[in-house]
């Protein structure tokens, strides 16, 4: 039961957090006391105020159209979880997968999770693995496919990636670090 309710609290999180304006900037001056949006080429990473236990960094990447420039997709990196939002004009089945390139790479496929206001919403696991794919590949592309079931490719940039990981990473293991030190 307590783990049910933990996992719909991250959920509903991440789904606050893709709500909110991928360029939020500080609004003080001293960055460890105040949320922080830095940019790193195509991913951006914002988190939280030190002081602020209960939440989490986030990472993003926001994939707009290059016809009207309006939003696409967005992939949120949020407490090892990597939540891929897509409009709902899309086939639930068979899901989203990520191609990575190479001759002998195959996509790994993944469900969607739910469909809510932002769209629909695939959650999955973010393990070594998944980012060792991110910072190897050379071009990348999410597929779906559409409600007429033809299949759907958009480039996921992989600039930035890697130096966008290790600011999550290195501030995640700060703020889990004060965290743990308050509770001393």
């Amino acid at each position: 039961m307590r783990a049910q309710r933990r996992r719909r609290m991250m959920a509903a999180a991440a789904i606050a957090m893709m709500a909110a304006p991928a360029g939020a900037k500080p609004t003080a001056a001293n960055p460890d006391d105040v949320p922080t949006t830095r940019q790193y080429f195509d991913w951006s990473v914002s988190c939280p105020a030190m002081a602020d236990t209960l939440a989490s960094c986030a990472m993003q990447q926001e994939i707009r159209s290059t016809a009207n420039g309006q939003p696409i997709a967005r992939l949120l990196l949020y407490r090892h979880m990597l939540y891929v939002t897509l409009p709902f004009n899309v086939l639930l089945e068979p899901g989203i997968a990520f191609d990575f390139g190479g001759p002998k790479a195959q996509p790994s496929v993944f469900p969607f999770a739910l469909c809510g206001d932002q769209g629909c919403l695939a959650r999955i696991a973010f393990d070594d693995g998944l980012a060792a794919s991110f910072k190897a590949a050379t071009a990348t592309r999410l597929l779906f496919a559409g409600l007429d079931g033809k299949p759907i490719y958009l480039p996921v940039s992989t600039q930035g990636f890697e130096s966008a990981l290790g600011a999550y990473q290195r501030f995640e293991t700060q703020h889990d670090a004060a965290i743990a030190a308050g509770r001393k």
